[in-house]
């Protein structure tokens, strides 16, 4: 996504702010169904095919398990049967992370003040630190920031 569009997003994103409200839903089969962006579902099985490690989240967006209290960091990559059935249960959806350092640059956040008030600046900034990890990670935040 190019520059323009994405602090475009980020905009209408500051504007509106993303609310979670579908809860996570356990299938017949066992398999769950998480849900993003706007009420799209999908298998929380497939960001571990992507290669991304998922954290479920409660509805206010905080994890539900404390990782730290059990043993777990944001260096190693969990999926799924990484978290407790009760965290599934309780979900509103995933935060997403790449469970492993992207070169130098690992997960910085920035919020929505600074893309509005120096658009052309984090744009430049933007592309550069993009251009030194090999698979960069964006996703615009809740309330309209990017990380």
């Amino acid at each position: 996504m190019e520059a323009v569009k994405l602090i475009s997003h980020c905009k209408r994103r500051a504007e509106k702010p993303f609310q979670i409200g579908l809860k996570t839903r356990k299938n017949s089969d066992g398999s769950w169904t998480v849900y993003y962006a706007a009420q799209k579902q999908c298998d929380p099985r497939d960001f571990k095919a992507a290669g991304l490690s998922i954290l479920p989240t409660a509805k206010n967006g905080f994890a539900i398990e404390a990782y730290t209290q059990n043993g777990k960091n944001w260096d190693t990559f969990y999926g799924v049967d990484d978290w407790q059935k009760e965290t599934w249960k309780q979900s509103y959806g995933v935060q997403i992370y790449t469970g492993e350092v992207s070169g130098f640059v690992t997960d910085l956040d920035f919020e929505h003040e600074i893309i509005a008030d120096h658009p052309d600046a984090f744009a430049e900034m933007l592309r550069r630190l993009c251009d030194l990890a090999v698979n960069p990670l964006l996703t615009v935040s809740k309330g309209g920031g990017l990380r």
